[in-house]
């Protein structure tokens, strides 16, 4: 799978690519808000098709996080501000936040 992301990546190249992260980064605050108003008032089957359609586009992002971080040659980087990050709020658990 990684071998086939980076030859989209390598294809497309990374302005295409940045591009492509904004659209579906926005696609998917869309299905997250679509998802929240199911769970509010909306019928099993709705809840459940906004649930598919998160999971399609968390998927989507992840494949373009994963090409960015690649064409950017900054994977160790974005691994150690995510450790960061947890011990962050680790830390404000702790603290009662």
């Amino acid at each position: 799978m990684q071998s086939d992301i980076k030859f989209i990546a390598d294809h497309y190249g990374l302005d295409t690519q940045l591009d492509k992260a904004i659209e579906e980064n926005a696609e998917l605050i869309v299905a997250i808000q679509k998802l929240k108003q199911a769970r509010k008032s909306g019928t099993l089957a709705e809840i459940r098709k906004a649930e598919e359609a998160v999971v399609s586009e968390l998927a989507d992002v992840y494949i373009t996080s994963t090409e960015l971080k690649y064409l950017m040659e900054i994977n160790h980087a974005v691994n150690t501000e995510i450790e960061r990050k947890i011990e962050r709020q680790l830390a404000r658990i702790e603290e009662g936040e």
